[in-house]
């Protein structure tokens, strides 16, 4: 058994009438389909590697607090 979260009635009614999301042009799915949403983006890559928290290393604290 799967639980949908949606983030508004508009997504949900969509899911209930069985509309395809790659189809319907309001989407994120759609628009990642067609090319318009930046889904493959070396900015959002840095993002992502960025906000990962690193493990403690004395060194590393070193050059930060000298910096």
């Amino acid at each position: 058994m799967h639980i949908f979260k949606f983030c508004r009635s508009k997504c949900h009614a969509a899911f209930k009438k069985k509309k395809n999301p790659r189809k319907v042009k309001w989407t994120k799915a759609y628009r990642k389909t067609v090319g318009k949403e930046l889904a493959v983006d070396p900015s959002f890559e840095f993002e992502k590697r960025r906000h990962i928290p690193l493990k403690y290393d004395r060194q590393t604290w070193r050059k930060a607090i000298k910096q």
